[in-house]
């Protein structure tokens, strides 16, 4: 036991002598080149945290590929820096081209893990990944796959073409994926991809038919994924840009249904002959009620959570003043110095009263609440009504066009809109914005 401990501290520190002491080995080209690529899978993965339009899920996804790109070039600089050095043991270079191969054909799958859901050509990717791992396990201990000589010099076993063939496969299939992908972009934002596609691809041929001696696939592969980010977070933002002005008139429009209009103004017509003072009244709050929706149409998306309350204050005197007694709206604002994006809590607080608490023949109550946290300020809009089964409300593919409007609204500068609701207990709606909001 202690001879064998001996043993791994004896290679442990021939290999960081080989690392630390000769700069001549380790400062190569190459070398640069893979520290090049690690500092660009770092700065990716920072990227991918501070970006909020992304999903835990996302991001999780995002990390996986950059630690499987990360890892997968460092076995091959590890096997190009311990080939033909006598210090290192020969099991430990079989063990480093064990992983080389196995990780090697995982990197493109990695890359199209970032670009879309379950499909069947994944799942036949991952089938051949785990032909291939099995593969490498079985070859391992018999050579058939690396063989090191007395110099320490390693070279292809009889099988390696097998490897090969399962690597062209998955290849193959991972330019399918990503032509698939493609499809799903318009014409003109199509050929920057493709593009993309021809420079992983080109780096990768040109690293295998130069039979390894130019090393270009780890540095277009990252190369590659950076350009992907600027991609995928581009068209994100166009396709996000484009929804919120498609969907600002309609939803301003549905806020204003005809029902609401034609109930304020019977409300008003009532309050003339009974009370002239409270119609007067009525009128500038209903006015004022316009004005904000209309305002709404602006380009201005974000505005302060302060404001967004007074929007709400507005038409609750309207709400009151038809229903009386029916609503009590309880506000709890602890925090209010951060912005929302507009059109977002009046919709809300609306729905509560309107489908919530109005359903009940005695009324009930809103709770606004707001407070801070850690990383992100939080709202939430509570009522005592009806309430609902989700099943029921959100199942079966249904629309719900202010709600969707909401979520689209709030996902993009990075907030959340969580909804839960009991049958004839009530329901609670909570929005989350990061701290970190881009306006």
């Amino acid at each position: 036991m202690l001879y064998k401990v001996y043993q791994f501290y004896k290679s442990s520190c021939l290999i960081f002598l080989s690392f630390g002491g000769n700069l001549y080995v380790t400062m190569d080209y190459y070398s640069i080149i893979i520290c090049l690529v690690l500092v660009m899978m770092v700065v990716l993965t920072i990227l991918t945290i501070e970006n909020n339009r992304f999903t835990k899920e996302e991001k999780r996804t995002f990390h996986i590929a950059h630690v499987l790109v990360g890892l997968a070039a460092i076995m091959e600089w590890l096997g190009l820096l311990f080939d033909g050095n006598t210090d290192i043991p020969a099991e430990l270079i079989k063990t480093v081209k064990f992983f080389d191969y196995v990780l090697t054909p995982i990197t493109g799958v990695a890359i199209v893990w970032q670009m879309s859901k379950k499909s069947v050509i994944k799942d036949v990717i991952i089938l051949l990944l785990g032909l291939n791992f099995i593969l490498q396990m079985v070859c391992f201990p018999m050579g058939w796959m690396v063989k090191v000589d007395e110099a320490n010099h390693y070279s292809h076993g009889v099988l390696y073409p097998a490897y090969i063939a399962i690597y062209s496969l998955v290849i193959a299939l991972v330019l399918v994926e990503f032509v698939k992908y493609g499809i799903k972009f318009r014409k003109h934002n199509r050929v920057s991809l493709y593009a993309i596609i021809a420079l992983i691809a080109g780096g990768i041929i040109a690293q295998e038919v130069s039979g390894g001696v130019y090393r270009t696939a780890y540095l277009v592969v990252a190369i590659g994924m950076v350009f992907l980010f600027i991609h995928y977070s581009e068209f994100f933002q166009q396709k996000m840009d484009e929804t919120l002005e498609e969907n600002k008139n309609e939803l301003v429009l549905s806020r204003i249904k005809p029902y609401f209009i034609n109930s304020c103004l019977s409300s008003i017509s009532e309050l003339c002959k009974t009370d002239p003072k409270a119609a007067q009244k009525l009128t500038d709050d209903f006015s004022e009620y316009l004005k904000n929706q209309l305002d709404s149409l602006s380009n201005e998306r974000m505005i302060p959570f302060g404001r967004a309350l007074e929007q709400v204050e507005v038409y609750l005197k309207i709400e009151e003043t038809r229903f009386g007694d029916r609503i009590k709206v309880i506000f709890d604002i602890q925090a209010d110095k951060f912005l929302v994006p507009t059109l977002t809590i009046q919709p809300l607080v609306e729905n509560a009263i309107r489908h919530g608490i109005c359903k009940k023949k005695e009324g009930g109550t809103v709770f606004v609440k707001s407070y801070e946290r850690e990383k992100e300020y939080v709202i939430e809009i509570i009522d005592d009504g009806v309430g609902f089964d989700k099943k029921d409300v959100f199942g079966k593919a249904k629309k719900h066009f202010g709600i969707d409007n909401v979520k689209t609204r709030l996902e993009y500068c990075g907030g959340k809109l969580e909804i839960n609701s009991e049958k004839n207990f009530g329901t609670t709606v909570t929005i989350r914005m990061p701290k970190n909001i881009r306006i």
